[in-house]
């Protein structure tokens, strides 16, 4: 892509895409969420589990956070936003699988959300200048929102009635962004300015 093409977050729509597809009809399959049981005879569940959503509204605040943060992060960088996803999908998942017995199914976008906030104000923080300003300042925001959802144990957007939050998600895929985004970076021999 040259200076003067105009940027189409084709990844990013793509995503977003597929989390609306999944739960267009008859809502949710179950077949699709992340249960902590299931998910070793099933082992899909633990990448479908992010992309599937339990109401609209759910959907709608996990995949309008997840569009815009992930077209700021594939703007960045398409390898980037695709190794944060990667990982934050991968931790999250072994988290509730392995640690987190207290959350047996997990479904929703907010982890890699979590991730996308860390990985933009990473990438921001690194870019110096007005970003890293911003970056400092969505990361410190970012940072009190999981300190208050981890001292109440609810979410602060878009809550479910009735359905367990499993707010500590936040803070693993927010660690993933972190050091997805600053290993990227290290691989690639940049240093922050």
């Amino acid at each position: 892509m040259s200076r003067g093409d105009p940027f189409v977050p084709t990844i990013s729509l793509a995503l977003a895409g597929a989390a609306l597809a999944l739960f267009v009809g008859a809502g949710t399959p179950a077949a699709l969420v992340l249960d902590r049981v299931a998910a070793s005879s099933e082992p899909w569940r633990l990448i479908t589990g992010h992309w599937v959503h339990l109401s609209w509204s759910h959907l709608f605040w996990d995949a309008s956070a997840f569009a815009v943060l992930a077209a700021v992060l594939e703007r960045r960088s398409r390898t980037l936003l695709l190794a944060v996803i990667a990982t934050a999908t991968a931790a999250i998942s072994a988290a509730v699988v392995w640690s987190m017995p207290e959350v047996p199914a997990y479904a929703g976008l907010s982890g890699i959300d979590a991730a996308l906030v860390a990985a933009v104000a990473v990438a921001m923080i690194r870019a110096g200048g007005t970003d890293r300003t911003i970056g400092a300042a969505l990361g410190l925001a970012f940072a009190a929102k999981i300190a208050w959802e981890h001292q109440t144990g609810s979410v602060l957007f878009a809550g479910e009635p009735g359905v367990l939050h499993a707010t500590s998600v936040h803070g693993i895929g927010a660690a993933a962004g972190v050091v997805t985004t600053a290993s990227v970076h290290w691989l690639r021999g940049e240093s922050s300015t």
